[in-house]
């Protein structure tokens, strides 16, 4: 299933946006949460959510939406 930025939770967007936009390590969850807002908790959750969606691999974005 091909995924759209619009069927991302809330979270996960904003966590795809930080990876993208800032760059950032994916396994920082301290600086994810940090900069998102969010505890580190649910980062990691996102983080897993995106993997298992298909954009994110372990370097970061493995494809722009």
């Amino acid at each position: 299933m091909k995924y759209n930025y619009e069927d991302l939770s809330v979270a996960e967007k904003r966590i795809y946006d930080l990876l993208t936009k800032f760059q950032l390590d994916p396994k920082n969850h301290d600086q994810l949460s940090k900069r998102s807002g969010f505890s580190e908790f649910h980062v990691k959750a996102a983080i897993q959510l995106l993997t298992l969606k298909g954009l994110l691999n372990q370097r970061g974005p493995s494809r722009n939406l």
